[in-house]
């Protein structure tokens, strides 16, 4: 690993590493009568630059050109013309007589305590060599920009991995962020890449830190979870530290994730603590606890103990952890499953029905049949889309269709293989949405509780199809599903920009008498600001009757509470960790990662819509 250095001493080894400076005077006369040309136009273009002038001063090559991209720094008013003024600097790395000024700029600014300036200082620092490499170490380690830092951190990565000392780990653990040092994927796989001991003290340390970042505390967190279970023991106790360290905090958000770390990595953690945790008040904390801490005979939790519990959270877990664990319980898991499709609490239910999906058993299929009489709203399409994952068949939600089938073939029938049931989903699809009494964006609505989020922000005025915007496509959408809504359905509609903007406090029946305003409501939403799609979601889920939301957006966040992709879902995830709300989005326009993961989460639906 090279030495860092910082202040003087950068500008010595820079010095040192190359060599002598020239002259750069050359053709001045005619340089100076360019440069000042240059400098009008970006001064002109301060706030929306071009990269014209940036290029044309590069070009020269000549001390006049360099010191006009000095003088440019001071007419530059946006993040888009730092990053062009430091590309164009950036060229100047192989002119020799101006190559350790050049470095000498970009690497003071790269420290720079205005963000901007110095995330794009820092990001041109590799075009100087070893020189360049040796700067960014100096910033990466001591510098007082966090943004320089970063990107620093990014540029530094594989020789980070390398060196692979404590020395390194304090760096990035100090100064690595979201997306200037990279993806959370590239720094995820990064800190994977320290799994020696004094890693795992440092991160458990970090962790445990109440001053510490919580966000990059759950970066770690992430990133142990990547750890396959099982490789070798130092690994996993290793692992389990972090893990006990998380737990042992006050952040309700750092304890619920070290728990699902913990139940997908299968890792044993300390009874007193998962003991404690399932008597919190939260309810994502005792489901995740109750998670972690079930398994086989012999576990914390025994799973049959579990479904018989006063505490829905505990039953709710308890099936999940049956079917998890069916292996162990053979005789008794699918019986204590089925039981809990008569339980009073709808997502107990809910559970029991994914759970009796996954064990893909017969014995099931007349249980499922009958949900179809005694269940209404979403249950109902969730134990009809159960019964067609199980048999392959494409009939719909009538309960004496099933039951005349089940009949005749239930005797013999065998339960088809996974290839079978996705030929039959696509064959039977637009028979599915004949069976639904509504469609928004032609996503069938069986929900008699659920949110329309429907975003307003400034982009939904950009073209859609038939010459409509997209906010009037959507508008179209809005009214069209809420006068198919048979009257006393409970919804709500929350459109959103900036500020999230529920249309009632509560969920609110549908109601002939009221569908005048309704419309009203729809027809006067403007589109206009950014997209606070975090603000959007957390009021859906306010809303403790809700069990389906329906969203639709053409970007991702840009303002609110949480705009990183990840840290929303990570939000979410722990939102509905006990909810199981379906969140079924639509994205306009282009396809959206966050959106898609949203649905799979949560077992709902994506379409994308041009």
């Amino acid at each position: 690993m090279l030495p860092l250095a910082t202040g003087p001493l950068l500008t010595l080894l820079c010095l040192a590493m190359l060599g002598g400076i020239g002259s750069g005077a050359g053709q001045r006369g005619g340089d100076e009568a360019i440069v000042r040309a240059q400098l009008e136009e970006i001064r002109k273009q301060a706030e929306a630059p071009k990269n014209g002038p940036f290029d044309r001063l590069a070009a020269l090559r000549s001390r006049a050109g360099f010191e006009g991209l000095k003088r440019a720094l001071g007419s530059i008013a946006s993040d888009v013309g730092y990053r062009m003024l430091f590309g164009s600097i950036s060229a100047y790395a192989d002119v020799a007589a101006l190559e350790e000024d050049a470095l000498r700029f970009t690497a003071h600014h790269a420290d720079s305590h205005t963000d901007a300036i110095a995330g794009a200082a820092a990001r041109h620092l590799p075009a100087f060599g070893a020189a360049g490499k040796s700067a960014l170490w100096a910033i990466a380690a001591t510098g007082s920009s966090r943004l320089g830092r970063a990107y620093a951190i990014g540029s530094l990565r594989d020789d980070l991995i390398r060196a692979g000392d404590a020395e390194s780990l304090g760096i990035v653990l100090g100064g690595a962020r979201v997306p200037e040092s990279g993806s959370h994927d590239e720094l995820n796989s990064l800190l994977r890449e320290f799994d020696a001991p004094f890693a795992f003290e440092m991160m458990a340390d970090l962790v445990a830190d109440p001053r510490a970042d919580p966000a990059r505390a759950r970066l770690i967190l992430r990133a142990l979870g990547g750890h396959a279970f099982g490789i070798y023991t130092a690994l996993d106790a290793g692992v389990a530290s972090v893990l006990t360290s998380a737990l042992s905090t006050d952040d309700p958000a750092l304890q619920f994730h070290a728990l699902v770390v913990a139940t997908d990595r299968r890792t044993v953690l300390d009874h007193a603590l998962l003991e404690r945790l399932s008597r919190s008040p939260r309810d994502e904390l005792r489901g995740a606890a109750f998670a972690a801490g079930a398994g086989p005979p012999g576990a914390l939790f025994d799973p049959r103990t579990l479904v018989q519990s006063r505490d829905p959270v505990a039953r709710q877990a308890g099936v999940a952890s049956l079917a998890r664990f069916q292996a162990a319980y053979p005789k008794e898991a699918l019986p204590l499953i089925h039981a809990r499709f008569g339980d009073d609490d709808s997502v107990v239910r809910l559970e029991a029905i994914r759970a009796a999906e996954k064990l893909r058993r017969k014995e099931s299929i007349p249980h499922l049949i009958k949900l179809l009489k005694t269940e209404t709203g979403r249950l109902r399409g969730d134990a009809r889309d159960a019964l067609q994952r199980l048999t392959a068949r494409p009939f719909g939600l009538g309960h004496r269709t099933w039951s005349s089938f089940w009949s005749k073939e239930g005797e013999g029938f065998k339960v088809p293989s996974p290839r079978e049931v996705r030929e039959a989903e696509l064959a039977a699809r637009e028979r599915k949405k004949a069976g639904s009494r509504a469609e928004f964006y032609g996503v069938e609505v069986l929900s008699n509780r659920f949110a329309l989020v429907v975003d307003t922000s400034g982009s939904m005025l950009e073209p859609a199809y038939l010459r409509k915007t997209r906010i009037a496509v959507a508008k179209g959408e809005l009214l069209r599903v809420l006068e198919q809504l048979p009257e006393g359905t409970l919804y709500n509609v929350i459109s959103f920009d900036a500020v999230a903007r529920p249309l009632y406090a509560h969920l609110n029946p549908v109601r002939k008498a009221g569908i005048t305003r309704l419309r009203k409501h729809v027809r006067d939403l403007r589109a206009d600001g950014g997209t606070n799609l975090y603000g959007a979601l957390r009021a859906a889920f306010d809303d403790p009757e809700v069990d389906t939301i329906y969203l639709v957006t053409d970007g991702d966040p840009s303002v609110g509470e949480v705009i990183d992709p990840e840290e929303l879902r990570d939000s979410v995830l722990r939102w509905n960790h006990t909810r199981r709300i379906a969140i079924h989005s639509i994205a306009i326009g282009q396809g959206r990662k966050l959106l898609q993961r949203l649905s799979l989460d949560s077992g709902g639906s994506y379409r994308i819509v041009y």
